[in-house]
């Protein structure tokens, strides 16, 4: 990354961190779109939240390690510096123009890139709404039925929210938000016609209302939906 006075306050990285101390880091490109650039952020070592929750890959030092949370280099690639890992707390997007070329020929195995992609779904399904952030993507792409997250107001008390698809048409994606079946106050209100739990079994409620069934390959929710 450059300087924090070296990216204009119109760029698209301002609108997600305005700290000076995240500038000046190394950076993970994982997807180029056009102009953009969409990377996690890398550090010396994890913070302690990150660390407990295995939020992060370190970097390997040669494309031999081949340990679970390392990602090892591509055959020839140099090695980093100093110890590194990649932040996965949440991923970054900014304009190609601004990043600076690297000094060296640091790459990752396009292997241990695929270990990297089926860690961030793994992080996506499991729906943790307080710690992570889940991606910004298009949700036309996903199938009618698919529980998927989304990022939440800045100003939210969770991060992100788990929501059901129902329904789509062009350029339109309709849904349902899930919650937390212990917190949501207007069930004791409103009663059991207002929400339809969430379930790997078939079943009803004690008022006769129909369950929404899981598919059976299909993890279960993190809490009582």
């Amino acid at each position: 990354m450059p300087e924090d006075e070296c990216v204009p306050m119109y760029s698209v990285i301002r609108r997600q961190k305005q700290q000076a101390g995240f500038f000046k880091h190394p950076l993970l490109v994982v997807k180029v779109e056009g102009p953009i650039v969409h990377f996690y952020s890398m550090t010396s070592k994890p913070p302690k939240a990150i660390a407990e929750l295995g939020y992060y890959f370190h970097i390997a030092y040669s494309h031999h390690d081949t340990r679970d949370r390392v990602l090892r280099l591509a055959k020839g690639a140099s090695p980093m510096h100093g110890p590194t890992i990649v932040n996965l707390e949440c991923r970054y997007w900014i304009e190609w123009c601004y990043i600076n070329e690297w000094a060296g020929n640091t790459e990752i195995d396009d292997c241990d890139m695929l270990k990297l992609h089926l860690k961030i779904e793994e992080m996506e399904a499991a729906q943790n709404r307080y710690i992570y952030k889940p991606l910004l993507r298009n949700m036309i792409d996903f199938p009618i039925g698919s529980i998927i997250m989304i990022q939440n107001p800045e100003k939210s008390s969770t991060i992100g929210s788990p929501i059901l698809i129902t329904g789509k048409d062009k350029d339109r994606v309709y849904f349902l938000r899930i919650k937390d079946m212990n917190k949501v106050p207007d069930i004791n209100v409103f009663g059991q016609k207002w929400v339809a739990p969430i379930s790997k079994e078939p079943g009803e409620t004690s008022k006769g209302e129909p369950f929404v069934v899981l598919d059976e390959k299909s993890p279960n929710m993190r809490e009582s939906s």
